[in-house]
């Protein structure tokens, strides 16, 4: 029952969520299985809204409070058209 912290780097994309995981298993004295913990696969990235540009092509974004608290980065896609290229921008 004493605390622990344990950092696993991994990511997935968000189609891939919840499809496996990281297995964290505890050994009793005599290396018997005690307990086992599943760690899913969490996505890096969640979309947190969807904008529509202006005749120029330009668009703002403005998060809230609770957005700003959960993330230390931003990236914004644009998937593209026939006549548009797909483009990708990060904000760091």
């Amino acid at each position: 029952d004493d605390p622990f912290t344990i950092q696993v780097p991994m990511r997935t994309d968000l189609a891939s969520a919840g499809s496996g995981y990281v297995a964290l298993i505890f050994l009793d004295a005599q290396g018997k299985e005690a307990e086992r913990l599943r760690l899913t696969f969490q996505p890096v990235e969640r979309p947190v809204g969807t904008l529509t540009t202006d005749a120029q092509g330009r668009f703002s974004f403005l998060p809230g409070p609770e957005v700003l608290q959960q993330a230390s980065d931003f990236r914004i896609e644009f998937a593209g058209t026939p006549q548009y290229r797909m483009a990708a921008a990060g904000v760091h």
